[in-house]
């Protein structure tokens, strides 16, 4: 569902640290604010649920800027969203929160086909807001998740950018 309100781009910012070199060098989130003013204004994107007129996307869009030399890129390459469900009373407090994979945004298994390592998807569909809680579990986060592999410490490893409900 579209909204009448707000048209929001994505772009992911995330710097993510390990033990060996920064592989995902950005992962940066803004969105298009078209409400406020006349014109389109491109604003920080920190949370869900800053007000009722925007940071609310249901569209992502999202670049994701890789060292290319870190990563191997005739390997896998795969960036998902997850979401973060907690149960109602009604259902048993062992189940907890729990992380469910949504859909996957971007995939590849061959070599990228931009050579400068930027990785760009745009009107992905996601609804970040406004949408219904069932019974037993509602969402109180999601999350994207990019996986790779890191040929500087020949493991499979993943970067990972966490928005919570406010």
């Amino acid at each position: 569902m579209k909204s009448l309100i707000t048209f929001a781009t994505v772009l992911i910012l995330f710097t993510c640290q390990t033990a060996s070199a920064q592989e995902i060098k950005l992962f940066r989130i803004f969105y298009r604010d078209t409400v406020t003013q006349r014109t389109t204004v491109r604003r920080p994107f920190t949370f869900i649920g800053e007000t009722p007129y925007w940071s609310k996307p249901e569209n992502l869009d999202f670049e994701i800027t890789i060292d290319k030399r870190a990563v191997n890129t005739n390997g896998v390459l795969q960036i998902y969203v997850e979401e973060l469900l907690q149960p109602s009373s009604t259902v048993k407090s062992a189940t907890g929160n729990r992380w469910h994979f949504n859909r996957v945004l971007f995939s590849t298994s061959t070599k990228l086909a931009t050579p400068s390592g930027v990785i760009k998807c745009s009107n992905i569909p996601y609804q970040t807001a406004y949408f219904i809680s069932s019974l037993l579990y509602q969402k109180i986060a999601f999350r994207i998740v990019a996986f790779y592999f890191n040929k500087a410490t020949n493991k499979t490893e993943q970067a990972v950018k966490t928005y919570y409900y406010e």
